[in-house]
């Protein structure tokens, strides 16, 4: 049975017997617990899963055993490194029974891997069972030693300093296990991170040892304990010596040939997963090295250009270019660092020879790649043979719709000054006949040429405006911009507005005179037509009784605002949404035959090629308000300036 004895106050330290330590052996001792923490810490790779396999079972016993076996050896040799001035020998069972606790204490510590997250308790638990595992493996070791008339004694204090700092160092040693694995990236191969934490593990053994060293007394005795069986210590240290060297051999090579098998796995995955993403995209990709040879040539790229990948392996990949491009081809790829900039990472489109020599059009971008030290490029070509043709329709349906409007622009600018002609003698001789005197009309044919007049005027004005939409359209509208006061202009519309509104009843209440001198730079003819036409509108489609504003307000954003507010019916959702379109004639949901529905589309182009803005509210029921926004412009010496 292990027993502990304890200096008190009667034994007499002064006839301790003193020892000497063999330094070589001392840094032997710490060297092999590093390696053997070094060697089980790699093996915890392989027990990286939350749910262990029976394979990774079998690494985890096999680790945690070359490290206990590691730790074992180490106390034993620095045991053997401490000369005593008589002969020991070692009791066989408890010898053997002491790499238990070691072996332990490393399963413990082994099994921490990817457990970063791991809560304080639960950390300071491994650190204890560790550094515990550790200190009976050594007391139970010092136990088993037997000396001729000599006893140990234990120093209480250092007995307990010994157990605290096997625990602590425990502790360092698995936080930078972990830390380690953390930090290691690549397998297979001995990162600083892995040794330095593997280095710390051992140095954490041996100052738990040399502590408890500290803590022994050797007194002489004049009678020796009998063990039944002995090792001799020279016997003993070939036993650990070779024991704990074959051990981390196999366990090295075992760990070298695993790491190795799985890199070759791996490479091997990746090389298929590589092989079937290249193979199954839709982009034909070709691999070339610097001097142009094809190295891959993939299954799209055999169905693109028509050959076999044996066909071109090998080959200059200019092969599949037409010939005139071939010996640019050339001289790009001999000279890529002089055109890289303008052929790399780049789209570009050219053609392409199939094998059959058909042309063909492709987009190509090309990447350089480094393998090791040899320079190449991979090529990633697309046949963009339908999207040029979907181009190509698209182009000639523009060319069919431009040629189209041209033709009904120049038709409409014919048509319409043809038909001007004739109206406009048609309403002359209407004045003359209206003006005569020699021979004066009855008041019936007076009623029937004012009729005929006034649709001829109509008629003019609707001619007028097809005209303007086809000048517009055409590019062929010319605008004299100059500085005009909205007031002023606002005010003249007016005027020539109150005849129309005293006919429908409706009142117009003009508030631009109390408003300041707002000047924009607009065509005063043109500006004049977008007022008219929206004042005519608020009278047109309002109610009798109804009335019509006509306000401007500035804006945050130096914009001043004209607004033509109705107590008309309003406009729905559907109503406004196509309101500024050609044609579009809403008049005709309210009973109203007049214009032909492109009075509001010429306001919007004229108000937006003067740089304005043009909307409106409206609510059903309540009436609508129609706005134009231009910007302010401020008088200067030299000209009109802009506000920004």
């Amino acid at each position: 049975m292990v027993q502990f004895e304890f200096i008190n106050e009667s034994t007499v330290l002064e006839s301790a017997i003193k020892g000497q330590y063999q330094w070589s052996l001392v840094f032997l001792s710490i060297l092999i617990a590093a390696l053997s923490s070094y060697v089980a810490f790699a093996v915890s790779e392989k027990i990286h899963n939350d749910e262990l396999t029976p394979k990774q079972y079998l690494w985890w016993a096999t680790g945690a055993l070359v490290q206990g076996t590691g730790i074992w050896a180490m106390h034993f040799i620095a045991m053997l490194a401490f000369v005593l001035p008589f002969a020991v020998t070692y009791e066989l069972w408890l010898t053997v029974l002491s790499v238990i606790p070691a072996t332990l204490a490393s399963a413990v510590a082994l099994r921490t891997h990817h457990d970063t997250e791991m809560s304080p308790v639960n950390f300071a638990f491994r650190s204890v069972l560790m550094g515990g595992g550790i200190g009976l493996m050594h007391f139970t070791g010092m136990a088993a030693m037997h000396m001729e008339q000599a006893t140990m004694l234990y120093d209480k204090n250092l007995f307990a300093l010994s157990v605290v700092i096997a625990v602590l160092l425990a502790a360092v040693a698995l936080g930078l296990k972990l830390w380690a694995e953390r930090k290691r990236t690549r397998i297979g191969v001995p990162e600083l991170p892995l040794l330095f934490s593997a280095m710390m593990m051992g140095l954490a053994i041996a100052a738990m040892h040399y502590t408890a060293m500290a803590a022994t007394y050797f007194l002489p005795a004049e009678i020796s304990s009998h063990i039944s069986i002995a090792i001799p210590a020279s016997g003993l240290a070939w036993s650990i010596g070779i024991i704990t060297i074959a051990s981390i051999v196999v366990m090295i090579v075992s760990v070298y040939i695993s790491q190795r098998l799985e890199l070759v796995d791996l490479l091997e995955k990746s090389e298929a997963r590589v092989r079937a993403i290249i193979g199954n995209t839709a982009e034909a990709i070709i691999a070339i090295d610097h001097e142009g040879k094809i190295e891959t040539f993939n299954h799209s790229a055999e169905t693109m250009f028509g050959y076999s990948a044996k066909e071109v392996t090998g080959k200059s990949v200019s092969i599949l270019l037409p010939e005139e491009m071939r010996e640019q081809h050339d001289n790009y790829t001999r000279h890529s660092e002089i055109y890289e900039s303008r052929i790399i990472n780049m789209d570009r489109e050219l053609h392409g020879l199939k094998k059959n020599g058909v042309l063909f059009p492709i987009e190509l971008n090309v990447a350089p790649m480094l393998v090791g030290d040899k320079k190449g490029f991979v090529g990633v070509i697309r046949d963009i043979t339908e999207r040029k043709k979907a181009e190509a329709v698209i182009l000639e349906a523009k060319e069919e719709a431009e040629n189209a409007s041209k033709v009904k622009s120049e038709f409409l600018s014919n048509m319409s000054h043809e038909l001007r002609t004739p109206i406009n003698s048609i309403l002359g001789f209407g004045e003359l006949l209206k003006s005569d005197s020699d021979n004066p009309l009855s008041e019936e044919q007076k009623k029937s040429l004012n009729e005929m007049i006034k649709s001829g005027k109509h008629l003019l004005a609707l001619i007028n405006e097809v005209l303007d939409l086809t000048r517009i359209e055409s590019g062929q509208l010319k605008l004299e911009m100059e500085p005009l006061s909205i007031p002023q202009i606002g005010t003249d519309c007016v005027s020539l507005m109150r005849g129309m509104a005293q006919q429908y009843e409706v009142n117009i209440d003009n508030k631009l005179d109390k408003k300041n001198e707002y000047i924009i730079n607009a065509d005063p003819l043109r500006l004049k037509q977008i007022l008219l036409n929206l004042l005519s509108n608020g009278i047109k489609y309002n109610k009798k009784g109804g009335s019509v504003t006509i306000d401007c307000t500035l804006l945050e954003n130096n914009n001043v605002r004209v607004l033509v507010t109705d107590t008309g019916r309003g406009l729905t959702n559907s109503q406004r949404d196509r309101l500024f379109n050609n044609f579009e004639r809403i008049s005709e949901e309210y009973d109203i035959a007049e214009g032909v529905g492109i009075g509001l589309s010429i306001c919007k182009q004229l108000t937006e090629l003067m740089g304005g803005t043009v909307g409106l509210e409206s609510t059903i029921g309540e009436g609508s308000t129609f706005w134009v926004d231009f910007p302010v412009c401020v008088k200067s010496t030299g000209g009109i300036t802009q506000v920004k």
